[in-house]
């Protein structure tokens, strides 16, 4: 038969019990704190990763727009044929060159047709700019707008 507590050893088991209470909430407390944090570390993990993609994205579009020579190729990858044999569809892929002329950029257009035109504007530069020997002497920027049929 289970022995009952007697007042000598009541405030002893009632001071265990409630130490053992206090110790499990802590323990608790701390597993559901860890849980949290390891959360919130992950998520700054993946901010971080984002932050550092977006940071080499903007770089390449830095050192792509500050340069003093950009070239593409531009090649007919697709052209779909309708009834009468004549094509309707055409798809042309734009591929930017580096300075080394390795592709960096590509660029896929699809236009109705066969014949593609190219909206651009030709930038000559003043003689007396050429004169007084500015860096983009003799040359001749055409920037690409749109592409159409």
């Amino acid at each position: 038969m289970p022995r009952l507590p007697t007042l000598a050893t009541l405030p002893l088991t009632l001071l265990i019990l409630t130490l053992a209470m206090l110790a499990s909430a802590m323990g608790g407390a701390y597993w559901h704190y860890r849980q949290v944090a390891a959360g919130r570390e992950q998520e700054l993990e993946q901010s971080l990763a984002d932050a550092a993609h977006r940071q080499n994205v903007l770089e390449g579009m830095i050192d792509r727009l500050t340069r003093s020579r950009r070239l593409a190729q531009i090649v007919v990858t697709d052209q779909k044929n309708g009834p009468a044999g004549l094509p309707t569809e055409t798809t042309l892929l734009m591929v930017e060159l580096g300075a080394d002329e390795k592709p960096i950029a590509r660029h896929c257009f699809t236009i109705p047709g066969h014949v593609a035109f190219f909206d651009g504007l030709v930038v000559k530069f003043d003689h007396e700019a050429v004169a007084t020997a500015h860096p983009m002497r003799g040359q001749t920027v055409v920037l690409l707008r749109r592409v159409y049929s």
